[in-house]
């Protein structure tokens, strides 16, 4: 498709050429044509129906966004330039399975080689007696704001409701009356 192209060397990221229709150089064969073929694909558009290209456009956006295979590479996009297009990475299966909790070890951004399992987690989780000592330690010796600063404003006229029936039918509890 003309513009499909790949964004890096090892082949996990591609553009998709992205033009608005309201170009004046838009050309529906041309910078339509991804979207037509993913509507077809997906038996939403037959040859001969009336072309649609922006809801073609937006079913292929909101099945990427979708998916679990393809993330938007918002600060490699160019949509401002003559020849607009979004970046897109192929998410690796292992990642995938981490971001579910599935995998057993993750690589996301900072986080390396951080077991999944949830027996891993809790485990990190957990802390020494002395290091909780040491956070109440820090809460304690916290300044806190000024008095004046924390008054309650007073309560606006709005605020004050009737009670409802559906509150009782809802909670189970009726509504305190005054």
């Amino acid at each position: 498709y003309p513009g499909l192209i790949w964004e890096n060397e090892e082949k996990t990221m591609f553009r998709i050429p992205w033009k608005h229709a309201g170009k004046q150089d838009y050309n529906q064969e041309v910078d339509a044509s991804i979207f037509k073929a993913w509507a077809v694909f997906k038996g939403k558009y037959k040859e001969g129906e009336k072309a649609e290209p922006a809801t073609w456009k937006t079913r292929l956006r909101c099945a990427l966004n979708k998916s679990p295979d393809f993330e938007e590479v918002t600060e490699r996009s160019q949509l401002d330039i003559s020849e607009p297009y979004k970046v897109y990475r192929i998410v690796p299966e292992e990642e995938q399975k981490c971001k579910l909790g599935l995998g057993p070890k993750c690589t996301l951004n900072e986080i390396t080689d951080m077991d999944c399992n949830p027996s891993s987690i809790e485990e990190l989780m957990k802390e020494t007696p002395s290091a909780v000592e040491e956070y109440l330690g820090t809460i304690k010796r916290s300044p806190s704001p000024l008095q004046e600063s924390c008054r309650n404003p007073p309560i606006p006229d709005w605020w004050i409701h009737q009670s409802s029936p559906a509150l009782s039918l809802m909670t189970g509890f009726a509504a305190y009356e005054p």
